[in-house]
């Protein structure tokens, strides 16, 4: 399953506040650093056990006097998740991990869910003429976002069909991660601790 297919609105809140200068940001995908600067922060060492472990090195390196640069050209990459129960572990823990770097940011993204909101505003109005067109509105821009994601990424065959499901689907991790400070990695279960570390958790 491609993240690109997926286009989840936290990752557009993410690369929207990156753009506006509001975060700061060191992907675990696009981290390269060299043998000297890692050293310099501590090695790996020095963000064992934490959940945001690429962030952590990001903020390591920012203390020690040196850039974060982000790139200039869109990095594209899948996971392999084979179920939807995987795939709803994978995202609660990247939920988590954000809500563990900046609680206040995390909880202000809400707003991104625009399409699973316009249909909670449009059931509680009945359906009527305002909310069906809040409806079109945040359909017609999550389509128009996917069209160009599809098409700067270069995806054969977009299937702008699982919108809503996927909408729905980000909406419900969104709304689940404040629930438990349980996340499951490489089929292990870890709480996370307040900050930002995590423990072995015990059955």
């Amino acid at each position: 399953m491609r993240i690109q297919d997926a286009a989840c609105p936290q990752e557009v809140a993410l690369s929207i506040s990156a753009a506006a200068g509001l975060a700061r940001p060191c992907l675990g995908a696009t981290i390269a650093l060299s043998r000297e600067t890692l050293s310099r922060i501590g090695g790996f060492e020095a963000v064992a056990n934490q959940l945001a472990d690429d962030y952590a090195i990001g903020k390591a390196v920012r203390r020690a006097g040196l850039q974060v640069v982000l790139p200039s050209m869109l990095v594209a990459h899948s996971f392999e998740e084979k179920s939807l129960r995987e795939v709803v572990r994978h995202e609660l823990r990247w939920a988590r991990t954000i809500y563990a770097v900046d609680p206040i940011g995390y909880v202000g993204s809400g707003v991104t869910h625009a399409l699973p909101l316009a249909l909670i505003g449009a059931t509680l109005r009945g359906f009527d003429a305002w909310g069906l067109a809040a409806v079109l509105t945040a359909l017609s821009c999550r389509l128009f976002l996917k069209f160009r994601l599809s098409r700067e990424f270069q995806l054969p065959n977009p299937n702008y069909s699982l919108t809503l499901a996927r909408d729905i689907l980000s909406f419900a991790v969104y709304f689940g991660s404040f629930w438990s400070a349980r996340v499951n990695w490489r089929g292990h279960d870890f709480i996370v601790r307040r900050d930002g570390t995590m423990e072995r958790a015990m059955r």
